[in-house]
């Protein structure tokens, strides 16, 4: 009779592995894959609209010709109009992202992905010169806000703060990848 107790405290602790490695499996696959596909979107846009409005900049050399100002406002307007075609998804994903936050039970992997995720999205995401007050603002808010403020500024290089904000933006990219890569090599042990 000892032993039979034995075997099935054996199997019942079997069987508890057993369904936490796919609640695991059912998580990454239904939830992170999806979030990561959404993010490689996103990426993708940013780099693309950040790149091509970069070019629409006047340099700091032209300061002097007059339709600096007017180049600058429509490199600004442009750049507003480009970043509507993914705020949903990028809304999407941040709400995924508080809510994963807030969930309990999350392994360490998770919660180190999660965080990168906030990190590199909304309500918490760009670390370049931003002030208090912007939490919540998104890299083209911040960035577009930036550069309305230093419309007539003349030693303003518009050109090297996109180029800033790109580079923050990889950065983050590269946490968020890392963080993805472990949970995945986590997930399928």
């Amino acid at each position: 009779m000892p032993i039979e107790l034995i075997l099935k405290g054996i199997d019942y602790v079997l069987k508890l592995l057993e369904r936490r490695e796919k609640v695991a499996q059912d998580r990454f696959e239904k939830i992170y894959t999806p979030i990561f596909q959404d993010l490689t979107v996103i990426n993708q846009n940013y780099i693309e609209m950040f790149s091509q409005v970069r070019e629409l900049f006047p340099l700091p050399i032209e300061s002097k010709m007059p339709d600096y100002r007017a180049r600058m406002s429509h490199a600004c307007d442009t750049l507003r109009t480009m970043r509507i075609q993914f705020a949903s998804v990028r809304e999407k994903t941040s709400a995924f992202a508080a809510a994963l936050h807030s969930a309990a039970g999350l392994s360490q992997v998770e919660v180190a992905f999660v965080n990168a995720l906030i990190l590199y999205m909304p309500s918490g995401e760009l670390h370049v010169p931003v002030a208090a007050d912007t939490p919540d603002k998104t890299k083209a808010t911040v960035l577009l806000d930036d550069l309305y403020r230093n419309l007539d500024s003349p030693n303003f290089n518009a050109r090297a703060r996109l180029d800033e904000t790109i580079a923050t933006n990889h950065v983050q990219w590269k946490g968020v990848c890392l963080a993805y890569s472990t949970l995945s090599l986590a997930t399928i042990r």
